[in-house]
């Protein structure tokens, strides 16, 4: 991917603008060092979309003694994970560089494989989602966007991410951002 990025910056001269779309908090990590090599090494820059609000990773009992809190509750989860991920997706995007931060704020409900739900729009508003992964697009003038390649096994809030930002791209203005996974 770093091969990639480094030959497209070289031939247009320009550093590369990347939006990384995103389920969760915590899957920013899935390319830290090329998003790193990016900012730090190539000047580029990039932005990251969170789907969901993070509030479905119930399930930790280090995260509990870290913050006080029992999260492994699912009624004390929901309450205070989303902006307990937020702030970690925030501080670990300062040491990658990532430059903006937009969160769609849809639901983190449980682990599941089938995507269906939320590509039709019953689990997720896509309206809601489509206009701002449009509107971020459109904005950006990126070059690349980076999303988990889905697989049969990968969780469905994976998927459907990786879906919404394929569409989005199918649908900006002007020359199209290339979707690497």
């Amino acid at each position: 991917v770093f091969g990639l990025l480094s030959h497209h910056s070289l031939a247009q001269a320009v550093p590369p603008k990347v939006l990384i779309v995103i389920a969760h908090p915590d899957d920013e990590t899935m390319f830290p060092v090329t998003v790193f090599k990016i900012t730090r090494e190539l000047k580029g820059m990039v932005d990251l979309v969170l789907i969901t609000d993070g509030s479905g990773g119930y399930n930790g009992l280090v995260a509990s003694t870290y913050y006080g809190l029992n999260l492994t509750d699912s009624v004390t989860g929901r309450k205070h994970l989303p902006l307990i991920r937020k702030k970690e997706l925030i501080c670990s995007g300062e040491i990658m560089g990532i430059h903006n931060f937009f969160f769609l704020d849809q639901i983190d409900d449980f682990y599941q494989l089938d995507p269906t739900p939320f590509i039709q729009g019953k689990r997720w508003d896509l309206d809601v989602c489509n206009k701002r992964l449009d509107h971020i697009l459109n904005e950006g003038n990126y070059d690349f966007i980076f999303c988990l390649v889905p697989d049969e096994g990968q969780h469905a809030h994976h998927k459907t991410a990786t879906l919404l930002a394929i569409h989005a791209a199918q649908r900006a203005r002007g020359e199209k951002p290339i979707v690497l996974g």
